[in-house]
């Protein structure tokens, strides 16, 4: 619990902007085994999915660019620096990929990946409601057993991204992978 507490607070104390914290003395902490830490780590992944899908945004981080803004940024010649990753949507084959860039703060789902062609009951609403669009829009069209789709879409959070590929509820921390080392989003995050 001492790892999961100092986790949460550093998240929190880097977003002043969105919550207030109560406790300003940095939280001891603990040492985990590595296997015991990638499960917290899940488990923290987890948990900040469940508070981003019912509305709770407190661990984005202030200031995050609107999506006109991440659109711009992504074509920019003096755009921030941007990794890229990857995760498969249903039914799973080398080619039904999603793509996945981070740029600064935010996140752009590219153009040409494939979302799954079924939705589940367990997808947000408001990705529901994203995908409802896309599909009348024609941004989604049909292509070997998937969508592909067909524009650029920014997010503010990774998690509404992966659960648009893959129809379903979905972290996006643990689901996302970067190209260059299939290393988990989530991991990469709490590098910086």
């Amino acid at each position: 619990m001492k790892w999961l507490e100092r986790e949460v607070w550093e998240l929190l104390s880097q977003n002043e902007g969105k919550v207030q914290l109560a406790n300003r003395s940095t939280p001891t902490g603990s040492k985990l085994p590595e296997a015991e830490t990638a499960s917290m780590g899940t488990f923290l992944g987890n948990m900040i999915y469940v508070l981003e899908a019912l509305g709770f945004a407190f661990f984005e981080e202030p200031g995050a660019p609107s999506t006109e803004t991440l659109a711009l940024l992504s074509t920019s010649p003096a755009a921030p620096a941007v990794q890229s990753f990857f995760t498969g949507a249903q039914p799973r084959s080398e080619t039904h990929k999603a793509h996945l860039d981070m740029v600064g703060d935010g996140y752009v789902l590219r153009a040409g990946s494939m979302v799954s062609a079924n939705a589940t009951d367990s997808l947000p609403s408001s990705v529901a409601k994203l995908r409802a669009q896309l599909l009348a829009e024609n941004a989604l069209m049909p292509q070997d057993g998937c969508l592909r789709l067909t524009k650029d879409i920014a997010f503010t959070s990774p998690s509404p991204a992966s659960a648009l590929v893959k129809g379903r509820s979905s972290t996006g921390h643990g689901d996302w992978f970067r190209t260059t080392d299939r290393k988990k989003l989530g991991d990469v995050l709490r590098e910086r």
